[in-house]
């Protein structure tokens, strides 16, 4: 059983997920989603939209979507970025777009189907003890392993 660790985020302590039991893959980022994405959209016939869920900056996205552009038509995002109000980083900035906003623009512009979740939406979240041990025990072949 993995445990949890804990860090310091600005101030806060909060506990972490646990550690990955897959080692990280050798090779560039965005060449891994590609073949990710291209073989997951072959395996569903070629019709289903693969989605590809984005929960920071989205600079490995906009390179994605630059250097292989046929994968507009394989994926639909859903992201969290940007905020309805206040933002986090400043009056009306949030962290995941201020952080690379060129990047944002580039996958605002592409024309890939988007979802898009503002920093509000976080802040109703919640993990549950139920929801963390759900994460703790997946196993193989689980979307959470």
């Amino acid at each position: 059983m993995a445990t949890l660790a804990w860090m310091d985020l600005g101030g806060s302590k909060g506990a972490l997920l646990p550690p990955s039991r897959r080692a990280a893959k050798p090779g560039k980022a965005v060449i891994a989603m590609w073949e990710a994405i291209s073989t997951k959209h072959q395996e569903l016939g070629g019709k289903t939209l693969v989605r590809l869920v984005c929960c920071g900056a989205l600079t490995n996205v906009a390179l994605l979507l630059l250097l292989y552009p046929e994968v507009i038509g394989m994926v639909d995002l859903v992201l969290m970025g940007g905020a309805m109000g206040m933002g986090n980083t400043g009056p009306v900035a949030e962290f995941n777009i201020q952080t690379d906003p060129e990047a944002a623009k580039i996958v605002f512009e592409s024309g890939v189907d988007i979802t898009m979740m503002p920093l509000e939406v976080t802040h109703t979240v919640l993990v549950t003890p139920s929801v963390l041990s759900k994460l703790k025990g997946s196993s193989p072949g689980s979307p959470f392993y």
